[in-house]
């Protein structure tokens, strides 16, 4: 259900965030995110934050398509 979720709601950035930041066996930090994806740390902190918003209404049943 939450690797669905997260295919459906999530843009293909918000998507490698998630994957890095929770699904990963290694601990990423957040400026190692940021320098994966190219972005500052304020952004990719801002990415998590929104992703982590998607997936938790996504589950709740709000946005789920």
């Amino acid at each position: 259900m939450i690797d669905q979720a997260i295919e459906t709601v999530l843009t293909d950035e918000e998507e490698q965030v998630i994957k890095l930041a929770f699904m990963s066996k290694k601990h990423w930090y957040e400026w190692e995110i940021a320098a994966e994806l190219g972005v500052s740390d304020r952004t990719a902190r801002r990415m998590r934050a929104n992703a982590l918003s998607k997936l938790v209404l996504a589950l709740s049943g709000d946005i789920f398509y």
